[in-house]
């Protein structure tokens, strides 16, 4: 099936393995990636339209949840884990825009890709991956214009970042995740949502989480915090969640109404106050 956001697209084949296990998913992104929202290790813009793979390991679960904002995904396995990844800025990823990114410079650097030199007295200088000598070290070549010759030099990958093209450098490196990571969370998920800048997420035990910019109330905590990190839980609904769903700046919980199996209560956050409407 595939799920579009603004800027990006999510959708979950199903393939046999033929080796006598239950049948197993992947997930294909495409769209804009500046943000590292595509889930694929980098943050470069791809040509591919039939799809880029998110490089999460879901080894025999399958998805029960995904949602797509205009910057961040988040993904809810099987297991009630909580993965996501993309922009961080605004702490709609719960924190974890302070992971350790080795894991994705990794996956971007191979032989042939443009790097700029970040330290030392070549500082600024730009080469290209020869080949890797040992892990996370790397020759590379370099034009040494002063000389007019080429240089092969051996560097650390923490000496060097790759040069991006054509998307530009993003303004909050640190900000962004660009391979799924873990979301931890106080029991296991059942549902997720996200917007532009926030996340909402239903667990377990029926309750609801959330976190992220809560400029406009969207958070449903009751105040207008501009930067949430830690997901925190939404009070004031009676009945346990079913669901939940966010527009680009407001956030939408579905509960079942009192009245009979086919109606239900739906408690909107977009100021500081929680707002209920039922619909039947």
């Amino acid at each position: 099936h595939t799920m579009t956001g603004s800027r990006l697209g999510l959708r979950v084949p199903t393939r046999s393995h033929g080796n006598g296990f239950s049948a197993r998913e992947d997930i294909y992104s495409v769209g804009v990636n500046i943000h590292g929202q595509l889930g694929n290790g980098t943050h470069e813009q791809s040509s591919d339209s039939s799809g880029n793979l998110v490089k999460l390991d879901m080894e025999r679960e399958s998805v029960s949840s995904m949602a797509v904002g205009s910057r961040h995904c988040g993904v809810v396995l099987s297991s009630g884990k909580l993965f996501m990844w993309g922009d961080a800025t605004h702490g709609q990823l719960a924190g974890i825009s302070q992971t350790d990114t080795s894991a994705q410079r990794r996956v971007s650097m191979k032989e042939g890709t443009k790097v700029e030199i970040i330290f030392g007295k070549r500082k600024g200088c730009e080469g290209v991956l020869v080949k890797m000598v040992k892990p996370k070290r790397w020759v590379v070549s370099i034009k040494n214009t002063a000389k007019n010759k080429t240089e092969k030099v051996e560097y650390p990958e923490t000496k060097f970042r790759s040069v991006i093209a054509p998307s530009p450098p993003p303004l909050f490196p640190s900000m962004m995740i660009t391979l799924p990571q873990h979301v931890k969370m106080p029991v296991k998920v059942l549902d997720v949502a996200c917007g532009d800048t926030h996340t909402i997420a239903v667990l377990e035990d029926r309750t609801v989480f959330s976190w992220g910019s809560g400029n406009y109330g969207q958070l449903g905590l009751g105040d207008n915090i501009k930067r949430v990190l830690t997901p925190q839980h939404i009070s004031g609904m009676e009945k346990p969640a079913m669901s939940v769903y966010c527009g680009p700046e407001h956030s939408m919980v579905r509960v079942p109404s009192q009245s009979d199996d086919f109606s239900f209560i739906f408690f909107s956050f977009s100021s500081s106050h929680i707002d209920r409407k039922s619909v039947v």
